[in-house]
């Protein structure tokens, strides 16, 4: 099948371009032709169509093959042109050749015509992939310029030796050498004592062809030294011999100050004492500083990719976690309580706040959660709430302590009196029966006001030896025989300081509480030993102080307590007995008593498994003497004159009786103003008063700063039914001793007896 050919003939005589259309189309060619004389119309046919080549005779009207050569070449630089002549010299042929004419042949041998024009396009053809090449790797040999030089990082061409054959503006910018000062130079960049280091690396890289990455100090132009990564290849001519090698180095400074400043901020969110979690929008957490660990007891790792609301957050309180949901997604910060769990299901309370993250586009990126477990704080406020409802019952009941000792004390002080005087067996016992009834009422009074107000007793060193063993007889008198008893005291076991009476009221109540907690029977342990409480144990704790401590425990193999009511039982009135066995008053009075002897309280107890309780006492660092103490014997008076102030008018005649009953001589005054008329007038006589300290018109206190005013020596005691009397001598100067209401003719009797001495 012939191939078409798109030929422009340049030829003044019709026939010889039939010639030459003939020995084409014997060479399998179909002709489209177009024949013109002229370079007017040779350009005009140039411009207006493609051609695939051009036959072009040498001698033409006006102009010859050459200027037909030249013009055509100007508009179609690629065209192909083959010089078709009747005859053509050497010197012609050349100059044809010369002036881009692909081939020429003789008119009288057209033969070879096809073939002359198959190899013209050829070359033709081969010439314009040629050139394109050409411009192609002009372009990437540009493109590549422009990235040497533009390169943020250092390129170098290195080689065999060492020495710098191409420096780039990167290179410059980066180490401030510029290129003339490199090329043909051992690299500058090479500190000095690394040069033989630098030239080992060369030569690994040309020598083995091995490409490395690798962090090394490099040398800037003004003495810097700074890190650099350094990555190194093998450079290849075109034959594939190694000729050097290419390096590129990038400043790490920069790179290493950011990761520094990351750290370092990392380390902040690990030391802020808050947990951090950060998740993206959907929920899933993308970061976890190392509190957030500790908090919830997942590992960071483990944290990482899961769902914040799976993985911290309770089920049950799903509609909270919508809430907050809600608020982050609108763009606002939350801030509240929000219950949440760690990875063993324990639910604790936290102090929440989740801050929205937004892109520049005002879309969420990320949400920033930081919680704050606020377990003790809560149980600070509970324990506050607790201690406000305690002193509201304590107000109420110091409100009505002292009127209940103003009706005790002159029973009590009755009942010692007619004692002296009974003379057959029933009125002894009826006597007795009415003081233990009395002294019961008062025992219970002063509870009330012990847990009520934290009253203290006197402080006299206290054997626990002794207080077990007093204990340990009460017990094997009382208690039922089915309650085993053991008893574990320490040898040189210290003293506490502290009222006698009230350490064995804390040891009654406990072992009471202990026998009603085994209906059935058990074992009760009673026990004391030496130990010391430090510095560790008060901060974990947050009870106590430093120092030597006695600690008295005091256990059973009862039923226990279950967990919802462990924080209660040292609650005033309350009490787990049925109604009528018990008035909740006993734990509460224990918790007083220990915390007014600067002790505290260990509660240990499980539903089924009994209940531990220790309770520790400073100690005075002294051994406890086992022996017992002797009886006090009633003091008497020698006719000195006492002034009696109380405007009780039973307990002012019978103490007067009993004061006089035991040798004293008394006036008396049922309030402030008539006891300061008295003592004046019988200021020399008056050896001691003895004045109550709620009185109307004048109280007591007044009355001790008027009698002081009076008689700077004046000796005066002080008596209180009511719960701020706690052991110390009231202000101003002169009191020598204090009362609590109802007292005893023994206590009556030592204190004036006392206050005569001093």
């Amino acid at each position: 099948m012939a191939r078409e050919l798109r030929v422009l003939i340049i030829e003044d005589s019709v026939h010889d371009a039939e010639l030459c259309l003939e020995a084409l189309r014997e060479a399998g060619y179909e002709p489209v032709f177009t024949r013109v004389d002229a370079l007017a119309a040779m350009r005009k046919e140039l411009d207006a169509k493609s051609w695939d080549v051009v036959l072009c005779d040498y001698f033409l009207p006006g102009f010859d093959a050459l200027e037909a050569i030249r013009q055509i070449h100007e508009l179609c630089a690629d065209l192909p042109v083959v010089v078709v002549s009747g005859s053509l010299g050497d010197e012609a042929a050349a100059a044809v050749i010369k002036a881009g004419a692909a081939d020429y042949l003789l008119k009288d041998r057209l033969a070879r015509l096809g073939a002359a024009v198959d190899q013209a396009i050829q070359g033709s053809l081969l010439r314009r992939v040629h050139q394109q090449n050409l411009e192609a790797l002009a372009g990437a040999k540009e493109m590549l310029q422009t990235v040497f030089d533009s390169a943020p990082v250092a390129i170098l061409g290195i080689d065999l030796e060492g020495r710098i054959r191409k420096w780039s503006a990167g290179a410059e910018r980066m180490f401030g050498w510029t290129e003339a000062e490199t090329i043909g130079k051992i690299c500058p960049t090479i500190p000095e004592d690394s040069i033989s280091e630098y030239q080992a690396m060369v030569a690994r890289v040309v020598r083995d062809h091995q490409e490395l990455l690798e962090v090394k100090l490099r040398k800037k132009k003004n003495g810097e030294i700074v890190q650099a990564s350094v990555r190194a290849a093998p450079q290849h001519d075109a034959t594939g011999k190694t000729v050097g090698m290419v390096a590129i180095m990038e400043d790490l400074t920069a790179r290493k100050k950011a990761e520094a400043a990351v750290q370092f901020q990392a380390q902040i969110l690990n030391h802020i004492g808050e947990s951090v979690l950060a998740t993206d929008p959907e929920g899933k957490i993308i970061y976890a500083n190392q509190f957030a660990a500790c908090l919830y007891g997942w590992a960071t790792a483990e944290m990482i990719g899961r769902n914040i609301l799976d993985l911290v957050m309770p089920p049950e309180r799903q509609s909270q976690s919508d809430e907050i949901i809600q608020r982050v997604r609108a763009g606002q910060v939350w801030r509240g309580e929000a219950m949440q769990q760690d990875k063993c299901g324990r639910v604790f309370p936290t102090s929440m706040t989740s801050t929205p993250i937004l892109d520049t586009e005002g879309k969420l990126a990320a949400v920033i959660n930081i919680s704050t477990d606020i377990t003790e704080q809560k149980q600070v406020e509970a324990q506050f709430l607790r201690n406000q409802r305690i002193e509201g019952i304590g107000s109420l009941a110091a409100g009505v302590a002292h009127d209940l000792n103003n009706v005790l004390a002159p029973i009590m002080m009755a009942v010692g009196l007619l004692k002296t005087t009974a003379r057959d067996v029933p009125e002894t016992k009826l006597l007795g029966t009415l003081e233990t009834s009395a002294q019961r009422g008062a025992d219970l009074v002063k509870q009330v006001l012990q847990f009520a107000r934290g009253a203290e007793g006197r402080q006299v060193p206290v054997s626990p030896a002794r207080a077990i063993a007093e204990m340990e007889d009460v017990m094997a008198r009382t208690f039922p025989k089915s309650i085993r008893r053991e008893i574990r005291v320490a040898d040189n076991i210290s003293n506490i300081v502290g009222d006698p009476t009230q350490v064995h009221q804390v040891l009654l109540n406990l072992c009471l509480n202990a026998r009603d907690a085994m209906p059935r029977g058990g074992t009760l342990t009673l026990a004391a030993e030496n130990t010391m409480i430090d510095e560790q144990y008060v901060k974990m704790n947050q009870k106590g102080r430093t120092g030597p401590h006695v600690v008295i425990t005091v256990s059973d193999t009862g039923t226990g307590i279950p967990a919802q009511l462990r924080e209660r039982i040292f609650d005033p009135f309350f009490t787990t007995k049925e109604r009528g066995k018990g008035t909740g008053l006993g734990l509460a009075t224990v918790m007083t008593i220990v915390r007014g002897h600067q002790g505290f309280i260990q509660l240990r107890s499980e539903p089924g498994q009994g209940t531990e309780l220790k309770v520790f006492f400073p100690a005075d660092a002294r051994v406890a003497s086992r022996s017992p103490m002797p009886a006090p014997s009633l003091p008497h008076g020698q006719e000195e004159w006492v002034l009696l102030v109380d405007d009780e008018p039973s307990i002012l005649s019978i103490t007067q009786q009993t004061l006089e009953a035991f040798g004293y001589r008394v006036r008396v005054a049922s309030n402030g103003a008539m006891a300061v008329a008295i003592y004046a007038q019988f200021i020399s006589e008056i050896a001691v008063v003895i004045t109550d300290m709620t009185m109307p018109i004048m109280d007591g206190a007044a009355l001790i700063h008027a009698l002081h005013n009076l008689n700077p020596e004046v000796r005066i005691i002080a008596a209180s039914g009511g719960a701020s009397t706690n052991g110390t001598l009231p202000s101003p100067a002169g009191v020598k001793g204090m009362l609590n209401k109802p007292y005893t003719a023994e206590t009556l009797l030592g204190a004036v007896h006392a206050a005569l001495k001093r």
